[in-house]
């Protein structure tokens, strides 16, 4: 089995485009903002030696299947079950706290109750919620088996379940949306929306915004704005909170907010040597958790995870070189369990090699079956 991961070049990339964001007022329950400024550029903490008190696997019972890279993998926590998504296998998985399988969703095609492209996936009341391309949204059972599907015409990036409500998050290229990038939709059981807002931002292709569950607060979810300064907490009725992250003026250069033209914003990005944007961003009661890239002259060289303490601010990060083995074993963060536990999807394939640079590892080893091969979570417990 293989877990490959990439890097994925922004100069490399045949389409760019950098969009601000520009939605007239904001519907905001006014919870106000707080300021991240614990940014480091250089790594001052070992998260397995400094961050974490407890490691442990979970062998992940897929029988043969083969999973993409990380940064086209996502990971949910819902009800009794992990979802995983990935979107070059085109296949939803769900098993169970021990990594038994629960259900498995795999229908690319064109007929009935098959998808396209697979876009995202959220599970509620015994029903899986799959997204796929141009704003195709089929419901399936615990069986796999289509219950309902709609066809919205609309360039969506994500689908969420919030207190039993279907939110749609709608893509900065949708037709309709006239010069407004992501919006986020509050829908009714058919996905027709019944309210909307639109916090503001910066995007650029090949980072997808995305909505992430709040762990342990039920209704509450992270829109999720890579490259942006921001992250916005929400509820239905809109934004709760802001968290503006201060990147110590390394972040997405303001004049890519004017920048329409891709070989312009090539250049831009060619021409700063040091760019910092976050990737994907967790949160629960105790902790702020994202994964940070860093850019130089427009190509990704590094990922860090940075924790923060929101009870007194304080926070740890630490890098990897993204051509590096550690980095090919662990990928991005891919949950924050009310727990404080952060979980990635792991490749034991590949741990021989971690364990060069973390030595701890050796127990999670051992703890594996002997003849197993293939993905795991690997489960680390904040300290």
């Amino acid at each position: 089995m293989h877990f490959p991961f990439f890097k994925r070049g922004l100069a490399a990339l045949p389409l760019l485009l950098a969009l601000a964001v520009s939605c007239g007022t904001d519907k905001k329950s006014g919870e106000g903002e707080t300021r991240l400024d614990s940014f480091s550029a250089e790594s001052n903490a070992s998260f397995f030696q400094d961050v974490y008190s407890d490691v442990r696997i979970i062998p992940i019972q897929f029988d043969g299947d083969v999973l993409g890279s990380s940064l086209n993998v996502s990971l949910k926590e819902k009800e009794d079950r992990y979802i995983l998504v990935d979107q070059v296998t085109q296949t939803v998985f769900s098993f169970d706290r021990d990594g038994k399988p629960l259900g498995r969703i795999s229908k690319p095609g064109r007929g009935p109750g098959e998808y396209n492209q697979l876009v995202s996936c959220d599970y509620a009341d015994g029903k899986y919620i799959v997204l796929a391309d141009g704003g195709h949204i089929i419901e399936y059972d615990a069986q796999g088996d289509m219950l309902r599907e709609f066809f919205l015409e609309r360039e969506l990036m994500d689908v969420a379940v919030v207190d039993g409500t279907p939110v749609l998050l709608v893509s900065r290229i949708d037709g309709e949306m006239e010069e407004v990038a992501d919006r986020i939709l509050v829908c009714d059981a058919s996905y027709q929306p019944q309210s909307s807002f639109c916090p503001e931002g910066i995007q650029l292709f090949n980072y997808n915004s995305v909505l992430t569950p709040v762990a342990g607060e039920a209704g509450s979810f992270l829109y999720v704005e890579p490259v942006s300064e921001q992250l916005h907490k929400c509820n239905k009725e809109g934004i709760q909170h802001t968290y503006t992250v201060d990147f110590n003026g390394k972040a997405m250069p303001e004049k890519l907010r004017n920048a329409d033209d891709f070989e312009v914003i090539l250049n831009i990005l060619d021409g700063e040597p040091d760019i910092f944007c976050y990737e994907k961003a967790f949160e629960n009661e105790n902790h702020l958790l994202l994964a940070v890239e860093h850019l130089e002259s427009g190509s990704e060289t590094e990922i860090a995870h940075w924790l923060v303490d929101k009870r007194d601010g304080s926070s740890r990060i630490e890098y990897m070189d993204y051509d590096g083995e550690l980095f090919s074993f662990l990928g991005v963060p891919m949950l924050l369990t009310e727990q404080d536990e952060v979980v990635y999807v792991v490749d034991t394939e590949m741990l021989d090699a971690a364990i060069a640079a973390i030595p701890s590892l050796a127990a999670v080893k051992d703890s594996l079956p002997a003849s197993f091969s293939g993905p795991a979570l690997l489960v680390c417990k904040i300290k």
